[in-house]
């Protein structure tokens, strides 16, 4: 094998995968990312990727190999955050990771790294792959730690990609790799793991979005009472799930859903709190599909529903589901249970009114119905599916379907 570029954070993941194939004989080089530049940012006192920067220094130092810098920060931008923004604007709650895998470090870092002569591309993320059924790919398998199993973020990457990387982390746990750092001496031994967006970290959300968008003022609406409760600051800052900040009132609200073009966020005004049944449904559409194999499953290119496990957000248990082509013409996709009216068409929730989106292609919808009702179905959110270790692909929401409340809204809650 050719030589292997590692791409190095300054993180204790990183620095143990460079660690490994440094001891396994590579011919290695670091690569040292920066996305973004703090440095434009309204008051932003932050030098954290600076102090990234020193850190991955250190560990290729310790490790006798040599680090290069690579500047994308304008892909990022037009890419990745100005999409975010985009969505974010519309109320709607974007995850901005799994497009930087995929467009950033599966693709800007790939072709980077081969301009420096890398044959292969080694991270620290917590995954695993294997070649496909036919040895031509390879597959995306969740790693051994289910803690910090990392296939949800990868789950749009397509396998072209992917068989130029390495995981030398997916079959460790990280306590085990915290251990390995500090037998070898590794200055990120104890650092603290990332967290939050790729971009914001541990920072505040709302202060650092209200740098980039104006705030969508709006009405918190019962769904119980259809009281009107008070102001929300700002729509496009909630999600589904949250806990709704409505001073007064002698319990608990949360948020189902939002009435984007009316400014209306609709809470759970009942007894029930987070076990209200307005947060639960049964079905959800999904828009742009990404399929890591390149083409979808061939019982759902038949037009048949395919029964898979799926994660709607990270580190959630693995559930199960029933998809299905939206346009599929089979008997089995039409059914009332899989969330299509008599009309054929899918039913939204009423608490899930969004502005209309025509950039989305309506023949690669799919629609899920879930085996168990699941709470707190939010747009835009990742639906990654698998089929036992194996990730099939991801999808993003785009509504939920109807909540149990509105199956049965005579019920007292």
């Amino acid at each position: 094998m050719g030589p292997v570029a590692v791409a190095v954070s300054g993180g204790v993941d990183s620095a143990v995968a460079a660690m490994l194939l440094k001891q396994a004989g590579h011919d290695l080089f670091g690569i040292f990312m920066r996305n973004w530049d703090e440095s434009e940012e309204t008051g932003n006192q932050n030098c954290s990727v600076e102090e990234d920067y020193q850190d991955a220094k250190r560990v290729c130092e310790h490790l006798s190999i040599p680090l290069y810098e690579a500047d994308f920060i304008d892909q990022y931008w037009n890419r990745v955050f100005s999409h975010f923004v985009a969505q974010y604007s519309k109320g709607l709650t974007p995850n901005p990771d799994l497009e930087c895998n995929r467009s950033i470090k599966f693709d800007a870092l790939l072709k980077h790294a081969q301009g420096l002569g890398a044959e292969r591309i080694a991270t620290g993320h917590y995954a695993r792959l294997a070649p496909d059924s036919n040895g031509r790919s390879v597959q995306l398998l969740k790693g051994l730690d289910r803690n910090k199993d990392q296939s949800y973020f990868l789950a749009s990457v397509p396998a072209q990609a992917l068989q130029h990387f390495m995981f030398p982390l997916g079959h460790l746990t990280k306590p085990v790799v915290r251990a390995m750092a500090e037998e070898e001496g590794l200055s990120s031994a104890t650092r603290r793991s990332s967290a939050g967006l790729c971009f914001i970290g541990r920072r505040n959300f709302g202060d650092f979005i209200s740098g980039y968008v104006e705030p969508i003022k709006a009405r918190y609406i019962g769904v119980n009472t259809g009281k009107d409760l008070g102001e929300c600051s700002n729509l496009a800052a909630v999600t589904w799930g949250q806990r709704a900040a409505i001073g007064g009132l002698p319990h608990r609200c949360y948020i189902v859903g939002k009435d984007v073009p009316n400014r209306i966020v609709y809470v759970a005004d009942g007894l029930a709190g987070h076990d209200h049944p307005a947060l639960l449904s049964r079905t959800a559409l999904l828009h742009t599909p990404q399929w890591i194999a390149g083409d979808a499953p061939g019982q759902l290119e038949q037009g048949l529903p395919l029964p898979c496990s799926f994660k709607a957000r990270y580190r959630q248990a693995d559930k199960t589901c029933l998809i299905a082509a939206a346009n599929s013409m089979a008997s089995e996709a039409r059914q009332v249970d899989m969330g299509v009216s008599a009309a054929s068409e899918f039913q939204p929730s009423l608490y899930s009114i969004l502005l209309k989106d025509d950039m989305i292609d309506q023949d690669t919808l799919l629609q899920v119905r879930f085996d168990e009702p699941l709470k707190s179905v939010t747009p835009e959110q990742a639906f990654v599916m698998y089929h036992g270790d194996v990730c099939l692909g991801s999808a993003l929401v785009q509504h939920s379907g109807p909540t149990e409340y509105e199956k049965d809204a005579d019920t007292e809650v």
